[in-house]
């Protein structure tokens, strides 16, 4: 199966620090966070990235499941 990318959409990446930053945790947590199957991260060249958008979107559906 082939995939399509569009190369020319471009999207905001955050890095862990970013990340500790927003919620207000520390190394532990966040790598934590990263390594959760459902989290929109990815690891590339040593380092994780996640996409702000997605991340949105992973935010919006964790508080639906906490809420039900």
């Amino acid at each position: 199966m082939n995939t399509i990318v569009d190369i020319n959409t471009s999207h905001k990446l955050l890095k862990v620090k970013d990340l500790k930053d927003r919620y207000g945790i520390g190394n532990d947590a966040a790598y934590a966070l990263v390594r959760r199957k459902d989290f929109p991260a990815f690891y590339l060249s040593g380092k994780f990235f996640i996409r702000e958008d997605l991340l949105l979107e992973w935010e919006q559906n964790s508080e639906k499941r906490i809420k039900c």
